[in-house]
């Protein structure tokens, strides 16, 4: 069985999980990131807000003012590998290693009987790195 104190915080939790909801429903622009939600929750603490939805919107109104964004910054897209070469092939990763290759190595690996792979993963390589050295 609970007891009180429990019952209290659950009911706390609760009704701020209401305020929280209601006043992002009104505000499509803030969006929803913990680092957004952050900055909301240090504005409240530092100036001994309750967290209700007239000091969220204070918290809101005054931080935009001063140029705060709550636009979470786009998250790059994980590349994808690249192609799998055998072990006797040599080692790229990146343009400067296809660049820095020697030509000898590189030959017997562009024509030798793992072409395919090797060209497949230089080829991903360019298409990726281009000219970035």
């Amino acid at each position: 069985m609970a007891t009180q104190a429990e019952l209290d915080a659950a009911l706390a939790r609760a009704e701020g999980a209401r305020i929280a909801y209601e006043w992002m429903q009104k505000h499509p622009d803030f969006d929803r990131s913990l680092e957004s939600q952050s900055k909301i929750k240090a504005y409240l603490d530092d100036h001994g807000l309750p967290f209700t939805d007239a000091s969220l919107e204070r918290a809101f109104q005054t931080l935009r003012g001063m140029g705060v964004s709550f636009k979470a910054a786009p998250v790059a897209p994980a590349e994808e590998p690249l192609p799998e070469v055998p072990a006797v092939c040599p080692v790229l990763n990146t343009y400067n290693d296809v660049i820095k290759c020697p030509k000898d190595t590189y030959n017997k690996a562009w024509f030798g009987p793992h072409q395919i792979a090797f060209r497949a993963r230089v080829n991903a390589i360019l298409a990726r790195y281009g000219s970035k050295k």
